[in-house]
């Protein structure tokens, strides 16, 4: 944070580390899905089948959660949650390929999908000319990916169309999220240190705290009378 030319390449890091932790249970999960489903009649037919899947998603939910605390700050314990979080995410994703139930399958295949273009846009955006984290022109980079890949979804197999539809809007939420935290690092209004980049990450599943409170504050100083903004600006 002390050299201002070092936060671009530290937002590139996020990305990557960010597209890594969507992609590869993405791969995982499209490559047991070209497999019969015969081969995990096991796991199927288990009888305690949803404890062992609502089992696989708390995990994950615990570290992403666990990101909140300062001392996960450093390397070594952001590096530990981005493993965590994407062994959770194998599980869960993972079962709903092998079990597939109804669409599970499918939905597991699409929903990563679409994050993983959309974390593909932002490392784009992250190497463009001067990227400013305006939302205007970083809404572009996450949105269009995700409308390719949804179309390449709707031409082989048109019944997801609506899973689609329901999870660009849950993605770009958090892709609204990712950018204004990767503003507030832009602006040094966020410190990390240049080895951090892989908990920094792991942070932006938490930021919308952070965010929405800095940017709904700033907000409400920008509405107020001149009278009253500025003792609030002094304090």
């Amino acid at each position: 944070s002390k050299d201002p030319s070092s936060r671009h390449p530290f937002l590139q890091k996020i990305w990557v580390w960010l597209a890594m932790q969507a992609g590869i249970p993405w791969v995982t999960v499209s490559v047991l899905m070209m497999f019969p489903s015969t081969m995990f009649t096991g796991i199927a037919t288990m009888a305690l089948y949803n404890y062992v899947w609502w089992g696989a998603l708390s995990f994950p939910l615990i570290w992403v959660f666990i990101s909140l605390l300062r001392c996960t700050r450093t390397c070594f314990c952001g590096l530990i949650l981005w493993i965590m979080v994407v062994i959770g995410s194998l599980s869960v994703f993972g079962l709903n390929a092998m079990r597939r139930q109804g669409t599970e399958g499918a939905s597991s295949v699409i929903f990563l999908g679409m994050l993983f273009s959309m974390l593909c846009g932002l490392c784009a955006y992250s190497r463009s000319t001067k990227p400013n984290y305006e939302t205007c022109i970083v809404f572009s980079y996450t949105v269009i990916p995700q409308v390719l890949f949804a179309l390449f979804i709707c031409v082989f197999y048109s019944y997801g169309s609506g899973m689609c539809i329901g999870y660009m809007v849950i993605i770009t939420l958090f892709a609204l999220v990712c950018k204004g935290s990767a503003k507030l690092i832009l602006d040094d209004e966020k410190h990390y240190s240049a080895n951090e980049s892989v908990s920094a990450s792991q942070k932006m599943y938490t930021d919308f705290f952070s965010v929405f409170g800095h940017f709904s504050v700033s907000y409400t100083l920008l509405t107020l009378p001149t009278t009253l903004r500025a003792p609030l600006l002094r304090s």
